[in-house]
C-alpha cells in the first residue's frame, strides 16, 4: 500500500467515525426520553381510555425533549467554543509557549525556523508563527481554527535533540493537520462533547438539589424523590453520551494522525525521517509533558502528552511500521538551472491533482526551496524579512516606483508616516530589494508575514496608511500592488479580526459571470494571440458554457476585486475547481508570465486555496507550463 492508499483509508475511517459521533448525539436524545415515554406508558394504562398500540409514544412530548437537549447541548458547545476562540495563539500561550522572535532565536531554534519557513513556501500556506514549549519531553502541535490563524508548538527536547531530517519530518505532520482542517474537525467534536457534558452537570446539580431539599410532610410522599430520578436520569444519559462521544473522538484523533504520518511523508519524500523521530520518542523512558494544560489538549500532539485512559494516538509501534512499509511515490525532476522544469514533469507520479483538502507538495520541493532561498534572494533581504520593523521596509519596497519623481514623493510619505529611522531603512535595502527577481516577489512577500504579524494593532494601522500613500505615489495601482494589499488583508488584517471566514455554499453555476470575468483577466495576462483559447479552455473545465473574451476594461483590478467578493461565497469544492480552472488558463500558452503567477497566487489568496509562491511551483500547479523569465 503506497500513502495515497494510506491517506484514503484514514479519510474513510474519519468520515464513518463523525456519522458514528452524530448518530450518538441522537442516541442521547433517544435515551432521555425513554425514561418519559414509560412515565407516559403507565399513566395511559391506568387512565379511563383504551391505551393505544403504542402507549409510550408522544409525539408532542418527544419533540420538546429533542428541542431541550438540542437546546442544552448547543449551550455547552458554544461556551467551549468561546472558550477556545483565542485561536491557535490562546492554545501554545495556555501551555506555556512563547513565540521564537527571529533575532533572538538560538542556533537550534534558527534551524527550526528555517525548516517551517521551507514546509510553508512549498505548501502555500501563511508561515505560522512558531512556539517553543520549555520542556524536556520531544513532542509538537498545531493548534487554530484555519491556515491563517494556526500556530505551531514545539518542545525544547523536539528542537535541541531532533535531527533536521527528523525535525522536518514532524514540521510536514503539524503542517498535514492544517492543510486538511483537522484543527477545525477537532475543535468541532470538542465542542459537541462539551455540549453533551452539559447535561450530565445538569442532573448532578439536580441531585445535589434534590439531597439539600427538606423532607415533604404530605401524606402523598415525599417529591424528592422523583426529583432524584430525574438528576440521575440526566447524569447517566449526560456521561453516558460524553463517554462515547470521547471515544469516538479519541477514534477520529487516531485516524488523522495516521493521515497525517502518511501526508508528511508524502511532502517530503523522506518516511525515514519522521519514523526515526517516532523510534527517537519510543526510546525514551518517559515523553510526558510537565504542564497540566497538555492533558487537556492531548489529542493536539504529535505524540501523547500526558497518560490518558484513551489514546488520543495510534501505538507508536504501529505508526513506524505503516511508514517503513508503504512505497512513496517516484521523485519528480529537479529543476533545470535556470529554475523551470521540463513540460510534462510538473506533478506528482502518484497522483498529478493537488487535493481539494490542500496543497500536495511534490517530491523534492522543499530541497529545492532550500537551495532556492540561498541562491536567488540576497541575503540581506532574508535577514530583513525575519525582523518586524525591517520587514515593513521590504514590503513598502515591494511597491517602489522605479522613477525618482514618484520615488520623491513616495520618501516623503514613509518620512511623514513612520519616521526618519524607517526612511532610513528603506534606503538601505532598496539595493538589494532591486536584486530581487520579479517572480520571487511573492515569496519575500510570504517571508515577511511572520515578522508582520508581530505587529501591534496602531503599528499596522500607521503602516497600511503609509504603505497605501506610497501605493497611490504613482497615481497608479499595479497589480503586484494589488496583490499587496489583498496577501496583508487576509495574513495580517485577518489576525487583527478584520475578516471574517464566512462559509459559503454558492455553486459555479450561480456566480457563472463572475468567473468569466476573472478567468478573462487571467488570459488577458498571458499570450494575447491564445487569450480567447485560454478562457475557453478555463470555461470547459468549470463545465460552463462558452463565451466570448471578456474586453480588457471590463478586466479591470476593480472588477476582477468584485468578482472575487462574489466568488468567496462558493463552497469548498466549488473554490477548489475555480482555482484548478484558473490554472487551466494559464497554462494554454505553455508560459507563466510574471503578470499570470501574481494574479493567480491572489485569486488562489482570495478564495482560501493553498497555492505556493515560488516559480517552480506554480509551474506544478498548472500543470506542463514553462516559467518565461524575459518579461
Amino acid at each position: 500500500m503506497n500513502f495515497f492508499d494510506h491517506q484514503d483509508a484514514a479519510k474513510r475511517g474519519t468520515r464513518r467515525l463523525v456519522i458514528l459521533f452524530t448518530l450518538s448525539m441522537l442516541a442521547v436524545i433517544v435515551l432521555l426520553y425513554v425514561p418519559l415515554g414509560m412515565v407516559i406508558a403507565s399513566e395511559a394504562r391506568q387512565g379511563p381510555y383504551v391505551p393505544s398500540a403504542t402507549p409510550w409514544w408522544n409525539p408532542g412530548a418527544f419533540a420538546t425533549v429533542a428541542l431541550g437537549a438540542s437546546a442544552l447541548i448547543l449551550l455547552g458547545a458554544g461556551v467551549k467554543r468561546i472558550q477556545l476562540s483565542g485561536g491557535g495563539k490562546a492554545v501554545a500561550e495556555s501551555l506555556g509557549g512563547r513565540w521564537i522572535q527571529p533575532a533572538g532565536a538560538s542556533p537550534s531554534e534558527r534551524r527550526l525556523l528555517d525548516v517551517v519557513e521551507e514546509m510553508s513556501i512549498a505548501s502555500g500556506m501563511p508561515v505560522p508563527p512558531v512556539y517553543v514549549m520549555e520542556d524536556a519531553s520531544i513532542n509538537a502541535f498545531a493548534a487554530g481554527r484555519t491556515p491563517k490563524d494556526a500556530v505551531l508548538g514545539f518542545t525544547r527536547g523536539a528542537i535541541d535533540r531532533l535531527t533536521r531530517d527528523e525535525l522536518q519530518g514532524v514540521v510536514a505532520h503539524e503542517f498535514s493537520h492544517v492543510a486538511h482542517g483537522d484543527m477545525r474537525l477537532n475543535l468541532r467534536l470538542a465542542c459537541a462533547v462539551a455540549g453533551v457534558m452539559v447535561i450530565a452537570l445538569i442532573g448532578r446539580g439536580v441531585l445535589h438539589a434534590a439531597a439539600r431539599m427538606p423532607a415533604s410532610r404530605s401524606r402523598k410522599g415525599d417529591g424528592r424523590a422523583g426529583i432524584a430520578i430525574v438528576g440521575l436520569v440526566l447524569l447517566i444519559v449526560g456521561g453516558l453520551g460524553a463517554l462515547f462521544g470521547r471515544l469516538l473522538q479519541a477514534a477520529v484523533s487516531r485516524q488523522r494522525e495516521f493521515l497525517a504520518d502518511a501526508s508528511a511523508a508524502q511532502y517530503t519524500r523522506n518516511p525515514n525521517g519522521l519514523a526515526s523521530a517516532l523510534r527517537r520518542i519510543a526510546g525514551l523512558p518517559d515523553n510526558r509533558m510537565e504542564s497540566e494544560a497538555a492533558s487537556g489538549l492531548n489529542h493536539f500532539f504529535f505524540t501523547s502528552a500526558a497518560n490518558a485512559w484513551l489514546a488520543s494516538h495510534p501505538p507508536i509501534a504501529e505508526r513506524i511500521r505503516r511508514l517503513e512499509n508503504a512505497a512513496v511515490a517516484p521523485a519528480m525532476p529537479q529543476a533545470t538551472a535556470s529554475g523551470t522544469l521540463p513540460v510534462g514533469a510538473a506533478g506528482l507520479a502518484a497522483d498529478p491533482t493537488p487535493s481539494a483538502q490542500g496543497a500536495v507538495i511534490p517530491p523534492a520541493v522543499v530541497d529545492s526551496v532550500r537551495q532556492l532561498l540561498r541562491r536567488d534572494l540576497p541575503q540581506p533581504v532574508l535577514k530583513a524579512c525575519q525582523e518586524p520593523f525591517d520587514a515593513q521596509a521590504v514590503v513598502l519596497l515591494l511597491a517602489w516606483s522605479s522613477q525618482e519623481e514618484p520615488r520623491e514623493r513616495q520618501r516623503q510619505a514613509v518620512l511623514s508616516g513612520l519616521g526618519p529611522a524607517m526612511a532610513s531603512t528603506v534606503t538601505r535595502l532598496r539595493p538589494a530589494m532591486e536584486r530581487v527577481n520579479a517572480s520571487l516577489q511573492l515569496v519575500v512577500l510570504d517571508l515577511c508575514m511572520p515578522a508582520m504579524q508581530q505587529l501591534s494593532l496602531p503599528q499596522y494601522q500607521a503602516f497600511r496608511s503609509t504603505l497605501t500613500n506610497v501605493i497611490l505615489a504613482d497615481g497608479r495601482v499595479t497589480l503586484l500592488e494589488w496583490t499587496l494589499r489583498s496577501v496583508l488583508g487576509r495574513r495580517v488584517e485577518g489576525r487583527f479580526g478584520a475578516l471574517r471566514d464566512r462559509p459559503g455554499s454558492a455553486s459555479i453555476a450561480s456566480r457563472a459571470r463572475d468567473a468569466w470575468v476573472l478567468l478573462s483577466a487571467l488570459a488577458h495576462a498571458g499570450a494575447a494571440d491564445r487569450a480567447t483559447a485560454a478562457l475557453a479552455r478555463g470555461l470547459s473545465h468549470l463545465e460552463l458554457p462558452a463565451q466570448p473574451l471578456a474586453a480588457a476594461e471590463a478586466c479591470s483590478l476593480q472588477a476582477v476585486d468584485a468578482a472575487l467578493e462574489n466568488l468567496a461565497r462558493l463552497c469548498e469544492t466549488g473554490r477548489h475547481r475555480l482555482v484548478d480552472a484558473a490554472s487551466e488558463v494559464v497554462s494554454e500558452d505553455g508560459q507563466l508570465h510574471p503578470r499570470e503567477a501574481l494574479l493567480l497566487r491572489a485569486i488562489a489568496d482570495r478564495l482560501d486555496v493553498l497555492m505556493p509562491s515560488t516559480p517552480e511551483l506554480l509551474e506544478r500547479d498548472a500543470p506542463g507550463v514553462a516559467l518565461d523569465r524575459s518579461r
